[in-house]
C-alpha cells in the first residue's frame, strides 16, 4: 500500500513527528524512504530583495551561498542525521536529497519524475510555506500531527464520490490494528451530489441528499461497517467527530465543496482544514 514514501522537509518547518511515522509506515508495509529537503526560494528572494541597496552584487551572491551552505548543513546534521539514524537502526532503506525551490512545486516534479505512493508531510501553521500541493496531486497526502491514538475516522459526504475512502479506511484498520469509525457528512452548505468522476451536480433538495446518504449506508452495512451520520459542514463536522473519538487519523476524499456559509465561495478547504485539525489527516486524492 505504502511501499515508496516521500517526505518532503522544507527548510522553514521540521517536525521530528513526521521521521517517526515514516518510520512506523516503512516498517508496517515493508516499505522504503525518500526524504527531500527543500531550501525555500522565497526567504531567499526576500533576503536579496531587503539587501538590494546596499550590498553589492558580490556582497549579494556571498550572502547567498553562505546561506544556501548553512541550509545544507542543517539538513545534514539536523535532519539527514537523525533520520538515517532511526532509520538504519530498524533496517529501512532510505534515500535523501536535498533540492531547492517552492515547497509545492518541488513536491510535485519530483513525483513527476518517479513513483510514490505516498507523500508524508509536516504542516506548519503560519509559516510562509505553500501547501497548495494538497490539492493538486493525485497520490495520497498524509498530513502528520504528532499524535498516536490509534483510532481512525473515515470521513465520507454528498461532496465526493465515496470510494476510495471506505476501501482504504479500511485496509488500513486492518493491516494497523486501529478502530475504524465511519462518519457521513450531509453539507447543508453545499447541496450538490458529486459522482464517481468528481463531477458536481446542480443544487438538490435535501431529502435527495438523504436519499443518496441512506444508500451508502446500507452499502457500508453490508459490509459490516456501521456509519454515523451527521449534517452540517463537512470541516466542522469533521473536526468534530475527530475530536470526540480522539482520532489518530482522519482520512477524508476526493471532496468537491465550492460553496460555505450563506452560498458564498470557498477555497482551500483542505488546507483550512489541516490549519484547524490538531489530528492527523490522510487526504485520498
Amino acid at each position: 500500500m505504502f511501499q515508496n514514501i516521500l517526505v518532503p522537509i522544507s527548510s522553514e518547518f521540521y517536525s521530528k513527528d513526521v521521521i517517526k511515522r515514516s518510520i512506523f509506515l516503512a516498517e508496517t508495509f515493508n516499505g522504503k524512504v525518500h526524504l527531500l529537503y527543500i531550501i525555500e526560494k522565497k526567504p531567499l528572494d526576500e533576503m536579496e530583495r531587503r539587501t538590494d541597496t546596499h550590498l553589492t552584487h558580490y556582497d549579494r551572491t556571498e550572502t547567498h551561498n553562505d546561506v544556501l551552505n548553512q541550509q545544507r548543513q542543517t539538513a545534514d546534521d539536523l535532519v539527514f542525521e537523525d533520520a538515517q539514524h532511526r532509520l538504519h537502526k530498524k533496517n529501512i532503506d532510505i534515500n535523501t536529497t536535498i533540492m531547492q525551490g517552492e515547497f509545492s512545486e518541488v513536491v510535485t516534479d519530483e513525483i513527476e519524475k518517479n513513483q510514490y505512493d505516498l507523500v508524508l508531510m509536516g504542516y506548519g501553521r503560519g509559516c510562509m510555506i505553500d501547501y497548495r500541493l494538497i490539492n493538486e496531486i493525485d497520490i495520497p497526502v498524509w498530513i502528520e500531527s504528532g499524535g498516536y491514538h490509534e483510532s481512525i475516522l473515515a470521513v465520507c459526504s454528498n461532496l465526493a464520490p465515496n470510494q476510495r475512502v471506505p476501501e482504504l479506511s479500511l485496509l488500513l484498520s486492518k493491516k494497523l490494528d486501529w478502530k475504524l469509525k465511519m462518519i457521513y457528512v450531509t453539507d447543508v452548505e453545499d447541496n450538490v451530489e458529486v459522482d464517481e468522476q468528481g463531477n458536481r451536480s446542480s443544487p438538490k433538495p435535501l431529502h435527495e441528499l438523504l436519499f443518496a446518504r441512506q444508500e451508502f449506508i446500507e452499502h457500508m452495512q453490508e459490509k459490516g461497517i456501521g456509519v454515523k451520520t451527521v449534517e452540517g459542514s463537512l470541516q466542522k463536522q469533521s473536526i468534530k467527530a475527530a475530536r470526540k473519538m480522539k482520532a489518530g487519523l482522519v482520512i477524508i476524499g476526493r471532496e468537491q465543496k465550492k460553496r460555505g456559509k450563506l452560498g458564498f465561495p470557498v477555497k482551500k478547504v483542505k488546507q483550512k482544514m489541516a490549519e484547524r485539525c490538531k489530528f492527523s489527516l490522510l487526504f485520498i486524492n
